[in-house]
């Protein structure tokens, strides 16, 4: 129930991969409690495995069935959680006399001089980016600048 519970509530995801994200975890949690049940069993066999693995399946049991649903939630919707946000969502912060930040639509910086950042950082072939094309539209005074 976390781990189905955590894709459901997982944001930016369809429909189609929800369902193929809770195929591939429950599969995954079900082969892993199955070969804990094996363990178990491997512990009640005489002659008695050692001490430290009996602890072991014990800890790995308990640590497991709270941070396995979590840790493969994350493993499988990283790339949903960890996105970056669309720098134009972003409004131009005014810095005053030093002039405007704006955020670089490769990286997300937020840049004074953002054209000398995306030459230097990107690359002078960034420039010709459809990006940097929409950044230079949006805002007149970097048409100025780009001179």
């Amino acid at each position: 129930p976390p781990f189905i519970a955590l894709v459901l509530a997982t944001p930016k995801t369809k429909w189609k991969k929800m369902a193929f994200l809770i195929g591939i975890g429950i599969s995954i949690l079900f082969l892993f409690r199955v070969i804990l049940q094996i363990s178990y069993v491997h512990l009640q066999i005489t002659p008695a495995p050692g001490e430290f693995y009996g602890i072991f399946v014990i800890f790995l049991s308990g640590t497991c069935r709270v941070a396995l649903p979590f840790l493969l939630w994350f493993a499988l919707t990283y790339k949903q959680l960890l996105a970056r946000p669309e720098p134009r969502n972003y409004p131009m912060r005014d810095e005053g006399k030093k002039g405007n930040a704006y955020i670089c639509p490769f990286c997300g910086a937020e840049k004074i001089g953002i054209l000398d950042h995306i030459k230097d950082v990107h690359g002078e072939d960034r420039l010709e980016d459809e990006k940097v094309r929409e950044l230079i539209s949006e805002h007149a005074e970097l048409k100025k600048a780009q001179r």
